[in-house]
């Protein structure tokens, strides 16, 4: 019997979503520890009772003495191929509005296939979602989050134990900008810009963990990549534009402005990529 892990990382849960299978899972969990230079320098002696700064041959002036730990900074990332049972809208979602996913569960099937080794990550917000399709090909999501906290869990998600349809270029559409049926590949990024908010707490709440996770200027960007069957596509920016993206059974509105692009004509087929930037309130209300 094929093992149905095969070619997959492990699962993730989102609170109030579905578990996801994926291909690629990375724990961010950082602490640095920061020194501070010695007032008199590396190469400053003073002697017994002199006030003065002498040099003192063979006398070793130890360094690295005063050091603290760095706070916090948790976070992590997920991989994984769209499928039918998790379409991806949960994180979309939460990446649009900013809102808060709760907590993030990974658990890695790394020694074995038990699925027992995995962290949770508490009070996350989405710090980037990126979407790529190309013709012929699957969906495929990547989400960097951030969170206050993050804890070792166990236990064994007996998700997704049969084969899953994913959802494939057939189920991907963009519309709105006049070259819907020559698109080749399509991606799209939002940027949260996450920081961490960090303050002066008692030992007995973790001192060094972040109080916060909050927004930054939401930034959306992408590529349309454009199959020229007739020749050169010339696009100039004549202002805002609206983009339907559906994606297997959800869509949204997608408002940007499509960059300039002149090509020179040539002989023969080729494929011209068309950045675009979201503007005022890039996915409408």
């Amino acid at each position: 019997m094929a093992n149905a892990n095969a070619g997959y990382r492990g699962i993730a849960r989102v609170e109030g979503g579905n578990y996801i299978r994926c291909t690629n899972m990375n724990v961010n969990l950082q602490q640095d520890t920061l020194f501070y230079d010695h007032t008199l320098g590396l190469n400053d002696y003073v002697s017994s009772g002199d006030s003065t700064k002498i040099e003192r041959p063979g006398f070793v002036q130890t360094q690295k003495n005063f050091w603290r730990p760095s706070p916090l900074s948790i976070g992590g990332s997920i991989a994984y191929p769209l499928t039918a049972e998790e379409d991806g809208y949960n994180l979309f979602q939460k990446a649009k509005t900013g809102a808060g996913v709760g907590n993030i569960e990974m658990y890695y099937y790394c020694d074995d296939d038990s699925g027992s080794n995995g962290r949770s990550f508490e009070e996350c917000r989405v710090g980037s979602f990126q979407l790529n399709i190309t013709a012929g090909d699957f969906a495929n999501i990547q989400v960097d989050f951030g969170g206050k906290r993050s804890v070792d869990i166990s236990g064994t998600p007996t998700h997704y134990k049969a084969p899953t349809k994913m959802i494939s270029w057939d189920k991907v559409s963009i519309s709105g900008s006049g070259l819907s049926e020559n698109i080749q590949a399509f991606s799209m990024n939002i940027n949260n810009n996450l920081s961490h908010v960090y303050t002066a707490r008692p030992s007995s709440i973790a001192p060094y963990e972040p109080k916060d996770v909050r927004l930054g200027m939401q930034e959306v960007t992408g590529t349309i990549s454009v199959y020229n069957k007739k020749g050169p596509i010339n696009v100039i920016n004549g202002g805002k534009v609206e983009l339907t993206l559906s994606v297997g059974n959800w869509s949204t509105p997608l408002f940007v402005i499509l960059k300039t692009v002149q090509l020179e004509a040539r002989v023969g087929p080729f494929v011209t990529t068309i950045p675009f930037i979201g503007v005022e309130r890039p996915f409408g209300s």
